[in-house]
């Protein structure tokens, strides 16, 4: 498995661009405050969408996944 060495959190976002690089979703910013409030909350935990557009956390890296 890759260990990517980079973090996103606290008051950054995710854009999302299609192949014309028109950008088609935004994150907003992410709600690091929200998991360190969370007790269920691991802070190595993963900030994803879902297949119905919803954001939550999923417990380890999703790369090449839908999400």
């Amino acid at each position: 498995d890759a260990q990517f060495p980079f973090g996103i959190g606290g008051d950054d976002s995710v854009l999302l661009y299609d192949a014309n690089e028109n950008l088609i979703h935004t994150s907003g910013p992410l709600p690091e405050a929200a998991c360190e409030a969370d007790a269920a909350c691991n802070p190595d935990d993963v900030y994803v969408m879902d297949n119905t557009g919803a954001w939550g956390y999923t417990t380890g890296p999703t790369p090449g996944a839908e999400n």
